[in-house]
C-alpha cells in the first residue's frame, strides 16, 4: 500500500534527488511514491519493465520527475552507470535508498537451498550503490 493522500512530509526532501533500488515494486514502490512528494526519483529495477512504468506513473502523479534504469545492482559497473545517468538527468544525488533485495518464500527451512540463501543482491547491491554514490552525496550545512 503506497497511497496515503493525507500524509504530508516534513519538507526535508524538498527539491532533492533520490535513487531507489528495487523501486518498481513492494516497499521500493511505496518509498518512491512518498519521496516523490518532495524529491525527483530514479528507480533502479531488474527485469519488470511494466512494473517500472507503473511506478514512474505513480511518482509523476505526485508532481515530480521520475525515470527508471534497468540492471543488476550486484554489478558494480551497472551501479556506476546508474549514478552517472542520474547525475546527467538531475545534476545531483541527495538520497540513496538501498532497497533491492532477493528473497525466497518457503513453507519450511528444509525447502531452501544454498542458492536460495545467496545474499549477493542484498549485500553487494548496497555496497556497490553506496560506493558509486558517496562522491556525489554531500552533507548539508546545519541550519
Amino acid at each position: 500500500m503506497y497511497d496515503a493522500p493525507f500524509y504530508k512530509g516534513s519538507g526535508k526532501l524538498q527539491d532533492k534527488v533520490a535513487i531507489i533500488t528495487g523501486g518498481d515494486s513492494g516497499i521500493g514502490w511505496a518509498v518512491a511514491c512518498f519521496r516523490a512528494r518532495r524529491a525527483d526519483v530514479a528507480i533502479l529495477h531488474i527485469e519488470k519493465e511494466r512494473d517500472a512504468k507503473a511506478a514512474i506513473a505513480a511518482v509523476e502523479a505526485e508532481g515530480r520527475k521520475c525515470f527508471a534504469i534497468s540492471g543488476d545492482v550486484r554489478d558494480s559497473a551497472f551501479c556506476q552507470k546508474a549514478v552517472k545517468d542520474t547525475l546527467a538527468r538531475y545534476g545531483k544525488i541527495d538520497v540513496l535508498v538501498n532497497n533491492a533485495a532477493f528473497q525466497v518464500h518457503a513453507a519450511q527451512i528444509e525447502d531452501l537451498t544454498e542458492e536460495h540463501f545467496d545474499m549477493r543482491t542484498n549485500l553487494y547491491g548496497c555496497f556497490h550503490m553506496a560506493k558509486a554514490c558517496i562522491e556525489y552525496m554531500k552533507p548539508e550545512a546545519p541550519s
